[in-house]
């Protein structure tokens, strides 16, 4: 008779991110938190990586696909989170 234990983890995330008009991202108060001793293992691993992205600016017009580039970003709340991106031709 061989016996399995799963092994569960609980681990949340959390964070801000604000664009501004030149459309470029950064991410703020950045936070890991886990629940039980597996948890807060993941957690120590985790919480490097996003203190180095914490207050780090990135541009969001730097991501392209082929020829098409990011041109807007709208983000609205009213019954949930609506992100809208308005994407068009590369300038010549």
């Amino acid at each position: 008779m061989t016996a399995r234990k799963l092994v569960r983890a609980i681990i949340r995330v959390r964070g801000a991110l604000s664009v501004d008009d030149t459309l470029a991202a950064t991410a703020h108060d950045l936070l890991a938190e886990g629940e039980g001793v597996v948890g807060s293992l993941v957690v120590g691993f985790v919480r490097p990586h996003l203190d180095r992205f914490n207050g780090r600016s990135f541009p969001l017009t730097a991501l392209r696909l082929g020829d098409i580039e990011l041109r807007d970003v709208s983000v609205s709340v009213n019954d949930g989170l609506l992100i809208t991106a308005a994407f068009g031709q590369q300038s010549a």
